[in-house]
């Protein structure tokens, strides 16, 4: 009797544990379930995030070059305005330029009978917008010589342009203009500003 009721006890145990077993072998297939879910999740969620960094990628080179041609195409007017008189049609140069294996490119390039701006655009001028155009410039002649006899001037320009933005470029002796609002562009330097002649080493 007593070899029995072992046995039952014994039985009612195992079955006990063939359950929790069984409970645990459901449960740990709902993990792996949910892991698997969360693995296909994180993996979409990764590539919409891919897609839409290349999508504002794309979306800021268009606007980028929007802003660039907007500026380039309305600036001998703005020039003719402020007094400058530009003989060649501004535009961006068709090609980097290459010399030793380094490449140089500009944005810009306004002509006119004795003197050459180089034009840098950026939707919001930064500091480092002025910056790059200093470098731009102090290089422009050994890619250029053929200007080296022009007085050669630097202009930043952009569709945002804060105040202090503006002032510094002025100090630096920059021309600035600015494409605000979709309204015309404009070169915002005052009529007796003086800008830097950069082919004046000692300037």
């Amino acid at each position: 009797m007593k070899k029995k009721r072992r046995k039952n006890k014994r039985d009612k145990e195992l079955e006990e544990l063939k359950q929790l077993y069984e409970k645990n072998i459901e449960v740990i297939r709902e993990l792996r379930k949910l892991i698997e879910e969360d693995r296909k999740r994180a993996e979409e969620d990764r590539k919409k995030i891919e897609n839409l960094t290349k999508a504002i990628s794309d979306l800021n080179g268009i606007w980028s070059d929007y802003t660039e041609k907007i500026i380039l195409d309305g600036f001998e007017n703005a020039a003719k305005e402020y007094g400058l008189e530009i003989i060649r049609p501004v535009v961006k140069p068709s090609s980097v330029k290459t010399k030793d294996g380094d490449n140089y490119e500009i944005d810009g390039l306004a002509v006119g009978r004795d003197f050459v701006i180089i034009i840098e655009t950026k939707t919001t001028v930064r500091e480092n917008s002025l910056k790059q155009l200093e470098k731009n410039i102090n290089r422009f002649l050994e890619f250029y010589p053929e200007y080296r006899n022009y007085k050669l001037y630097g202009a930043i320009a952009g569709i945002k342009i804060s105040e202090d933005i503006k002032n510094l470029a002025e100090k630096k002796g920059f021309f600035v203009i600015e494409h605000k609002d979709g309204k015309d562009v404009k070169i915002l330097n005052s009529k007796n500003f003086k800008p830097k002649d950069f082919s004046e080493k000692d300037n």
